[in-house]
This record gives structure tokens, C-alpha cells and sequence, in this order.
């Protein structure tokens, strides 16, 4: 074709030998294929197999009618002022109908803060850190926030040290509080100073790189939340979570429940519940709990028999006989006074 766009004269025979090479090209292709297709056509079929694609059994239409509606609307509105989404957030709150709903203050300050931090600058952080130690409200967390502080610093003083040296060697004088705890890391800072104009070649280097921001944006929120006695993540972004990690045992539980229907005709006494042990992990965990091994639930007050054994005090008085306790998991038995409570 290119040839006759040219003007040139083209023969059959040439037509029937490029004709010709590109049906060996095509032929080629689908040669080539042909040693993935089978391995590429069992995929959706292994998808199919491995993955459940109807959830119908984990979900309850009427878990939030009523007045629930209202807890998963208040739970969605604080989800987007957490994100910093105010106006997104607000159009919620009119829409759910939240009547004097408005977003706090420490929300506000905690998202003008973050996306100081995203355009590289520490100052907001560094006075909301200043503010927040002389209200005292960071006294109880004072190892992270002393970790926090370091590293805003630290960024502080690489950003101005190429501008101006004498304000760089004046703001290290900040650092003598850090001599004992960030030795390593200052000593890192005076190297900077040897290469402070061509820092980004440096063997410093990597304190400039983009997760230095990241990793003090993401302190920042620990910080933040910790400081003002706030749980880290949203209670819609936590119920998300452990609903996730419990999704697969209560598919499973599902399917041997159906599996028992159908072979034994065996049907639990209440198929509206499932009931399932799950580690959600530490991102859930919160404070210390004691779950009695004899009530089979979470007790506020725990026991601790003469034996070691511990059980709920709930229990212990459910075991006295005539002023003596029998110990459920071994032949000891005491007098109702030798138990101890016991503190989480």
C-alpha cells in the first residue's frame, strides 16, 4: 500500500508474497496464543470456584430500620468529616436530616494541619503541637509526641538549610533536647551540612524522599487522635474492617449449616444468628477484657481463685456452697474470701 501511495507500480506476484507473509505473521500470532489460552480460560473458572459471589447470607435487611438508621447516618456524617470532606459532609447531614450537626473544631484544625503537611510545609503542625503541650493534653503521651516533634523539626531544618546556613545552624540549638533519645538522627543532621547544596545527591538523600511526608502525615493523625483522647479510625472505617475479617467464618459457618439442612435436615434453633469467634487483631482492641470461661461472655469484675485459676465474681457466687468455692478446672477448693480481684 505504501508503494502505491508512492506511485509505484506493484506486480501480482508481490501482492501474493506480502499476502503471503502476512498470513505467516498472523499464523504465528495464534500459534503463540494458543500456549496461554488454555491456562487464561481456566481463570474465570478458578475466580468462580474460589471466590463467593452471593453474600445474601451475611446481610439483614432490618439491622438499621428505625431508629438505627439514625446510628449509620451519625456513623457515615463522622467518617467524612474525618477524611476532611466538611462539604460532602455537611450535604449528608441535611439529606440524613442531623439536625445541629456541625463539624468540630479539632477536625478543622486536624485537616488544615494534614494538608499543610502535603505541601510540604511543618509549621501548622509544629504550633498545633506547641498548643496542644501547653493546654497539658499531651503530657500522657509525652514518647510519641516527643518522636513527633523530632521528625517535624527535622523537616523543618533540611528545608531551610540550603536557603540560609546561618538560620539552620541557629535552629539546631532546638535539637539539644533530643541529644539523648535522637543521637543517631542528629548526627545524620550534621552530615547534611557537609553536602547542603546538593542534598538531593547526597547520601542524605532519602530525608527528603516523599515518605518522610507521608510518615509525618500518618504520625500527625496518631498523634492528633491520641492527644485528644479520639479513637484513630472512624467507627464506619472499623466496623468495615472486622466485618471484612468475619466475612469468610460466617460464609463458612453458612455453608455447613446449608450442608447439614440438606443431609440431616438438622436446623439450628435460631438460623438468624451465627455465632463466631474472630481475631479481629490489635486495630480493634481498645482496653483489657476478661471474657469468664464459666458465663461465656465479657465480665467487668474477674476473680482470681487460690489455685491461679480466674473466673468472673459473677460465676464465683454462682459455685459458693456453704462458704466454699470448688475451682471448675481443678480438685482445689477454698473459702469464699481467699479469691482476689483482679485488675486489667
Amino acid at each position: 500500500l505504501a508503494l502505491l501511495d508512492q506511485g509505484e507500480t506493484v506486480s501480482p506476484d508481490d501482492i501474493a508474497k506480502m499476502f503471503k507473509q502476512a498470513h505467516a505473521a498472523v499464523d504465528d500470532c495464534v500459534a503463540s496464543h494458543k500456549k496461554y489460552h488454555a491456562d487464561v480460560s481456566k481463570v474465570g473458572k478458578n475466580i468462580d470456584k474460589s471466590f463467593t459471589v452471593d453474600f445474601a447470607a451475611t446481610t439483614n435487611p432490618e439491622a438499621f430500620s428505625g431508629d438505627k438508621k439514625k446510628l449509620l447516618s451519625l456513623c457515615i456524617y463522622d467518617h467524612f468529616v474525618r477524611q476532611g470532606r466538611v462539604a460532602i459532609s455537611q450535604e449528608f447531614s441535611k439529606e440524613a436530616e442531623l439536625e445541629g450537626k456541625s463539624v468540630s473544631q479539632q477536625y478543622l484544625e486536624i485537616q488544615c494541619v494534614v494538608e499543610s503537611l502535603k505541601a510540604h510545609n511543618v509549621e501548622p503542625a509544629l504550633d498545633w503541637l506547641a498548643k496542644q503541650c501547653l493546654e497539658g493534653k499531651a503530657e500522657a503521651q509525652l514518647s510519641s509526641v516527643s518522636d513527633f516533634q523530632f521528625k517535624l523539626m527535622r523537616l523543618f531544618f533540611l528545608h531551610i538549610v540550603d536557603k540560609d546556613l546561618n538560620i539552620a545552624l541557629g535552629y539546631l540549638a532546638k535539637f539539644r533536647v533530643f541529644s539523648k533519645s535522637h543521637s543517631k538522627e542528629l548526627n545524620e543532621l550534621m552530615g547534611c551540612l557537609a553536602y547542603r547544596d546538593r542534598l538531593p545527591k547526597s547520601p542524605y538523600a532519602h530525608l527528603l524522599s516523599e515518605a518522610q511526608w507521608d510518615d509525618a502525615r500518618t504520625m500527625f493523625l496518631e498523634t492528633a487522635f491520641t492527644v485528644l483522647n479520639l479513637p484513630m479510625h472512624s467507627p464506619l472505617a472499623t466496623c468495615m474492617y472486622a466485618g471484612c475479617r468475619a466475612l469468610p467464618s460466617i460464609l463458612d459457618m453458612h455453608a455447613s449449616m446449608e450442608k447439614n439442612v440438606a443431609t440431616a435436615g438438622m436446623v439450628p434453633a435460631d438460623s438468624s444468628e451465627l455465632h463466631a469467634d474472630v481475631d479481629l487483631g490489635d486495630r480493634c482492641l481498645y482496653h483489657s477484657i476478661f471474657a469468664c470461661p464459666i458465663l461465656r461472655r465479657d465480665v467487668d469484675v474477674a476473680m482470681r481463685l487460690r489455685c491461679g485459676h480466674i473466673i468472673s465474681q459473677e460465676a464465683e457466687v454462682s459455685l459458693e456452697q456453704r462458704k466454699r468455692v470448688k475451682c471448675p478446672y481443678c480438685p482445689h477448693e477454698g473459702a469464699v474470701g481467699d479469691s482476689a480481684r483482679v485488675y486489667f
